[in-house]
C-alpha cells in the first residue's frame, strides 16, 4: 500500500490570520480550555521564538507577553480540509480522507505513477488552500508523515515496502440508533441509556463528531433537533447539550427519538507537555 500525506502545518495560523486579519503584523498563539488547564495549540513563526506548541498558556504568556492568544480554530481547519477533500476528489481521486487536523491522506495503491498522482494531487491541494503544503509518498501513514515532513519542495519519497496496515479509512457516513420512548418523551435515562450504546460504537471507528441530528417522532407530530459542535466532541462530551435539547421538548408523550451522528472527523485535541519532575 501506498499513500500520499499531505500536510499544511501553517493552517491554524493561516486561518487565524484570515478572520482577522488585522493582527497580520502579530505574533499569534491559538490556545484550547479555559483556566489553568489551557495549552496552546498552534504559534506563528514570530511567536514560535519564545514559546511551542502544547505549552500551558500561562507559561506561554510569561515567555511572549507580545503575542495575540486567540481561541483554538480546530473546527475550522476541519471544515477547511473537508473542502480540499472535496476538491481533490472531484479532480483528483476519492480515495481521499481527513487524517488529523492538519493533513490529508491520500491512497496510491491503483495509480500506475505514484510520483505523478502524487504531483498532480498536490498542485491541486495547493491551488486551493489558503496555506503552504508539503508532501510524502509512504508504505504507511508514519512514513508518509515523516517524508512529507522532511519535505519542502516536491514531494518527500520513502522506500517501499511491505507494511501490514489496513486499508486507508474514511470516516462513515451518519451514525444513529432509535430508542423507543414511553410515556415521557424526555426520559433521560433511557436515552442516556441509548447515548452510551452509540459510544461504544462511536470509540470502536475512532471518530468524534461535530453535528447531532434528532428526529422525536409520535403518532401526531415529528420535531427535529440539530445541535452543532464548533470542534469534534465525543458522546460523553455532547450529552448535556443533547439531555437539554430533548427537555426543552413542549410536549410529552410516547414515540421514537432517532439520535444520528454526523460530520465524523478525528479528535483535534493537543496534549499539553508532559511536566518534568524536579529533584529537591
Amino acid at each position: 500500500m501506498r499513500l500520499l500525506y499531505l500536510l499544511f502545518p501553517d493552517l491554524p495560523i493561516a486561518l487565524a490570520r484570515r478572520a482577522h486579519p488585522h493582527l497580520v503584523e502579530r505574533p499569534l498563539a491559538l490556545i484550547a480550555g479555559t483556566g489553568p488547564e489551557s495549552v496552546v495549540t498552534a504559534v506563528s513563526p514570530a511567536a514560535s521564538r519564545t514559546i511551542r506548541p502544547r505549552m500551558l498558556a500561562g507559561e506561554a504568556r510569561l515567555h511572549c507577553p507580545g503575542a495575540m492568544f486567540l481561541p483554538d480554530n480546530g473546527g475550522a481547519c476541519l471544515d477547511e480540509l473537508e473542502r480540499l477533500a472535496l476538491i481533490i476528489r472531484k479532480y483528483a481521486t476519492v480515495s481521499v480522507a481527513i487524517a488529523a487536523r492538519t493533513s490529508l491522506l491520500a491512497d496510491l495503491s491503483q495509480e500506475r505513477d505514484e510520483r505523478e498522482a502524487a504531483t498532480r494531487i498536490r498542485t491541486l491541494a495547493r491551488a486551493w488552500a489558503c496555506t503552504a503544503v508539503q508532501a510524502g509518498i509512504g508504505s504507511s501513514r508514519t512514513d508518509a508523515l515523516e517524508a512529507a515532513a522532511g519535505s519542502r519542495r516536491g514531494i518527500g519519497m520513502s522506500d517501499p515496502r511491505e507494511v501490514a496496515e489496513p486499508a486507508l479509512r474514511e470516516a462513515p457516513g451518519p451514525l444513529s440508533l432509535t430508542v423507543a420512548l414511553a410515556d415521557d418523551s424526555r426520559d433521560g435515562p433511557r436515552v442516556t441509556s441509548a447515548l452510551r450504546r452509540l459510544a461504544v460504537v462511536v470509540a470502536a471507528y475512532g471518530w468524534d463528531f461535530r453535528e447531532v441530528r434528532m428526529s422525536h417522532e409520535t403518532t401526531t407530530v415529528t420535531r427535529s433537533i440539530r445541535l452543532r459542535f464548533e470542534s469534534p466532541v465525543d458522546v460523553p462530551g455532547a450529552e448535556a447539550r443533547i439531555l437539554a435539547a430533548l427537555a426543552a421538548l413542549p410536549e410529552v408523550s410516547r414515540g421514537h427519538l432517532t439520535i444520528a451522528l454526523g460530520r465524523l472527523a478525528p479528535r483535534v485535541e493537543v496534549e499539553p507537555l508532559p511536566t518534568l519532575a524536579v529533584a529537591g
